[in-house]
């Protein structure tokens, strides 16, 4: 359970890097587009980590995890309902 584990935060890790990337290669591109299913898969792999018995190191694997949660929210809550969004007075020209 603990080489799934971590074969997941690994994965996970890399497919947040690699958007990060500047190159043109497809590779590099699509992570992108999964944003939401690789933030859930984050969240459900955190919960995985709590229920397993990992080694001591556990705990630097969750705050990898945290931090890639959050790092995917910040990105991701601009697209909800939750983000503040300018408003314009309407004020006459003339």
């Amino acid at each position: 359970m603990w080489a799934i584990y971590l074969f997941l935060t690994i994965l996970l890790l890399l497919l947040t890097i690699l958007p990060k990337i500047q190159h043109s290669h497809w590779i590099f591109r699509v992570p992108e587009f999964g944003k939401i299913q690789i933030t859930y898969f984050i969240g459900i792999t955190f919960i995985l980590g709590l229920l397993i018995d990992g080694s001591e190191n556990l705990w630097y694997y969750q705050g990898l995890l945290m931090v890639m949660l959050v790092h995917h929210g910040v990105t991701l809550i601009k697209y909800t309902p939750l983000y503040p969004v300018k408003t314009y007075s309407k004020t006459p020209i003339f």
